[in-house]
């Protein structure tokens, strides 16, 4: 039988010298119930949000982009064209320009990315998938593009090939301009569709024919800014990255969809990392009133010790008597911490309660990796605190 744990656990149940002491301890448990509680929950957000960027990252970006290391221009592409069907782990691409334009229609003006791609497109990204109104691209025409949900609100050009927007893009070149009109290329569009995505930038896009990127920016007929790739299953994306770099060289780049989005990811991490911090820092301060705790009860407890001392216990098993007092506190705090936190975790996950906008709940996700962080954090700093309280006691 553990002594000391038995003494311990006798000493939290049992009765005080003083009621003071038993509010003190309640509010220990209560501090690093609430810490916990606090963590675990902030932690599955960010894991809500964490998978969420994923998913969008995933619904906006193909899983390889090929582009130029230097320039837009992809040099050589019948060469980038080989060397993609030759890898047997690449299911389908599609050249892609993409360019800032502005458009205009009436009175309206919008500043928005047109994505010129080729009939290959839809098996790369499944643009058909996330159509709101109106219908995909034929490819029959030159001058039959999708708007993003913002820009067609913004704009509102009617759908159906009713009327026409204007696109324009600066034209290249060098030189005095004498009239406005020498200043920019433009192409008169009818809006099939309109798509809408999880991401703002990109429903400020322009789907349009391939064609019609290389006429607006005067490219040649086999000119593409990036071809972006779709993997057959099971493929290893890393791995074909890595193989397509090594054949094509140092001017091209690679990027898998997460290093295309590197940075926003970066960011995410970032902040997470902060804020737990931030809550250790909490945690630590919190540790003080637990380390409060310990002291007031071995001032109460002071006759209890004298008498196990003169019946011959040891000062070691004394000071473990109020270390093991320490570890209960922090483990029932704890533990009410983690059950609070599943349940509030839980009901957001199966009733949305919390929610971003009208249609979708603030994302969150129970993970094992968020119960072990917390676990590890609190037990860390609380059995620290217990241990050294209780050595910082002498006894006679």
């Amino acid at each position: 039988m553990n002594i000391p744990f038995y003494i311990a656990k006798r000493y939290l149940i049992g009765k005080k010298g003083t009621q003071s002491v038993n509010i003190i301890i309640y509010i220990s448990i209560s501090a690093i119930a609430i810490a916990s509680f606090a963590m675990f929950v902030i932690l599955s957000a960010f894991s809500g949000l964490e998978k969420l960027n994923i998913n969008t990252i995933t619904n906006v970006y193909s899983e390889i982009k090929i582009s130029a290391a230097e320039g837009k221009q992809i040099p050589n592409i019948n060469f980038v064209e080989q060397t993609i069907q030759k890898n047997g782990s690449i299911a389908h691409y599609s050249k892609c320009i993409e360019e800032k334009v502005y458009v205009t229609y009436r009175e309206r003006q919008e500043i928005a990315y047109i994505k010129a791609v080729d009939e290959n497109y839809n098996s790369v990204f499944h643009i058909d998938s996330t159509l709101i109104a109106g219908d995909s691209l034929s490819y029959d025409y030159e001058n039959e593009v999708l708007f993003g949900y913002t820009i067609a609100t913004h704009i509102n050009v009617p759908i159906g090939g009713e009327e026409t927007a204007t696109l324009m893009v600066p034209k290249p070149g060098k030189g005095t301009i004498k009239k406005p009109e020498d200043a920019f290329q433009s192409k008169e569009v009818y809006v099939e569709g309109v798509f809408s995505l999880m991401n703002e930038k990109m429903n400020s896009y322009i789907y349009a024919p391939l064609e019609l990127g290389q006429s607006l920016l005067s490219l040649p007929k086999n000119a593409a800014y990036s071809i972006e790739v779709s993997l057959k299953a099971n493929a290893d994306r890393k791995e074909v990255r890595r193989e397509l770099q090594e054949v094509l060289g140092s001017n091209y780049n690679v990027q898998t969809r997460e290093q295309i989005d590197a940075s926003f990811l970066k960011m995410m991490n970032l902040e997470q990392l902060i804020i737990y911090l931030i809550l250790t820092l909490i945690l630590i301060i919190i540790t003080f009133n637990l380390a409060s705790a310990i002291v007031i009860l071995i001032l109460d407890k002071k006759t209890q010790t004298q008498s196990l001392i003169s019946m011959g216990e040891t000062q070691k098993n004394i000071k473990r008597i109020f270390f093991h007092t320490g570890i209960i506190i922090v483990i029932v705090g704890l533990g009410i911490g983690l059950l609070v936190g599943t349940l509030v975790v839980l009901s957001q996950v199966l009733f949305g309660w919390y929610r971003i906008t009208t249609l979708m709940p603030f994302p969150i996700e129970i993970k094992v990796f968020n119960y072990v962080v917390t676990c590890c954090t609190v037990l860390f700093f609380g059995v620290g605190v217990s241990y050294f309280a209780s050595r910082k006691i002498g006894y006679r």
